[in-house]
């Protein structure tokens, strides 16, 4: 039976909204199942979505009291989201029950350095959810945009208790701290959001903040809102990602399978499909996270996310898994200090490259080098003749500040495509 708070917010946009009437024109009214409801296709729907609200399509009424913040739509090209106030106060609530769930305690000095300003919505949240925890805490709102050098300054100056930033902000400011032989030890707590954190970069955290416990504040997107909470509290994060539970006062969601089917079975992999509970400006129904995940218990809702669905690479005629890569790296660098890893693809002799870029200072580069290229060919057995599609596999040890970072949100890049670039616009070493 359908939950009456879906059938109602699809009833509601079906009538309201003229992308959602067009999507539902063969739904029948008398529904039983999300599932039978049509996924929204992320073009179609972002084309529909137009900045100026009298031609949006996606919007149920029109747009005269909220805000507009800048979203990705699990791309890298910046879109918007429009929230009326009662949807913004609703998300602020929740975004405290995520920031107590994280472990803030009386007294903490959180240092904010999540994005500010240019439309970004992380850093108003938390400045404005921190008030409503029913907690005593000090704001310090340093940002994640402003200069390394400032948001040193400003955590070790004010003795922040708790960092909360994108795990590629926390690691470039640790970074920093270590190669200037400065610890912070004031920090507790570094709790991260926005991308996936790796143990590799959990252990320069730790260089720079020895007496922090490492945990994530929240699965969240802008489109969706709050999707999962953190089980358990900081210093989950060994050997694999945080689990969450689904904020079902929220959120719907599923898993899907590459059939389009629904997983209920623990450990297989699907795609995030999210359905918004409480988005009704502009609906948010069985939308794509972009995101893979597995149930790790399936009647408590409780899930791990796996990484980006897009997950693959391809190089000549082979396709590389990204995480059976990073798994390459990491067995290849045991014993050395990881700061961050990047993919880059390029073409050089008429042929696909792929690059392997680690941020790191190994104490043999050659040796090292040589150790990731032995693990990559006991890992990936080619077929005879493959090789001729694509050059052999190249390793670099590159500074953190090297790698190519987003230019709209700083989350660092997984993998840089210069294939069909005419030019090359990342570092000049590459």
């Amino acid at each position: 039976m359908l939950d009456d708070r879906i059938r109602e917010i699809i009833d509601h946009a079906r009538c309201k909204s003229p992308y959602y009437r067009e999507l539902y024109k063969d739904l029948p009214l008398d529904i039983e199942s999300l599932s039978q409801v049509p996924r929204v296709n992320h073009t179609t729907f972002w084309a529909a979505n137009s900045t100026n609200s009298y031609e949006n399509k996606i919007l149920t009424e029109p747009f005269t009291n909220g805000a507009i913040f800048r979203t990705g739509g699990t791309t890298s090209k910046p879109k918007s989201s429009f929230f009326t106030r009662s949807e913004l106060d609703r998300g602020i609530d929740a975004r405290a029950r995520s920031l107590v769930k994280a472990g803030l305690q009386p007294g903490d000095r959180v240092a904010n350095l999540l994005y500010v300003g240019n439309m970004y919505k992380g850093f108003i949240d938390v400045s404005d959810a921190l008030p409503r925890t029913g907690i005593p805490n000090v704001h310090l709102s340093i940002g994640g945009i402003t200069s390394l050098k400032h948001q040193a300054w400003g955590v070790k100056e004010f003795e922040a208790t708790l960092i909360v930033a994108f795990p590629t902000v926390a690691c470039r400011l640790a970074s920093h701290y270590v190669q200037h032989g400065v610890t912070v030890d004031s920090v507790r707590s570094v709790i991260f959001s926005g991308e996936l954190l790796y143990k590799e970069q959990k252990a320069l955290l730790l260089k720079a903040f020895p007496n922090a416990k490492v945990g994530p504040l929240s699965y969240v997107s802008v489109d969706g809102g709050l999707v999962g909470i953190p089980v358990s509290g900081p210093d989950t994060i060994l050997e694999s990602q945080p689990v969450y539970q689904v904020d079902q006062n929220n959120i719907v969601l599923e898993l899907i399978d590459e059939h389009g089917n629904n997983i209920r079975e623990e450990g297989l992999p699907g795609e995030v499909v999210i359905t918004s509970l409480h988005r009704r400006l502009m609906p948010i129904i069985r939308y794509s996270m972009g995101d893979l995940a597995i149930w790790t218990n399936f009647e408590s809702k409780h899930f791990q996310v796996l990484g980006r669905s897009t997950v693959g690479v391809t190089v000549g005629q082979s396709r590389f898994d990204l995480r059976d890569l990073r798994a390459v790296i990491t067995r290849g660098m045991t014993g050395e200090t990881v700061h961050g890893v990047q993919i880059l693809l390029r073409r050089s002799n008429g042929k696909d490259e792929m690059v392997f870029r680690i941020a790191a200072s190994p104490r043999e580069p050659e040796c090292r080098a040589r150790k990731v290229r032995e693990e990559m060919d006991k890992t990936h057995e080619y077929d005879r003749g493959e090789d001729q599609y694509f050059n052999p596999l190249l390793v670099e040890f590159v500074s953190l500040d090297d790698l190519v970072y987003n230019e709209q949100s700083g989350k660092l890049r997984e993998v840089v495509d210069l294939r069909l670039s005419e030019g090359t616009p990342v570092k000049p070493n590459l």
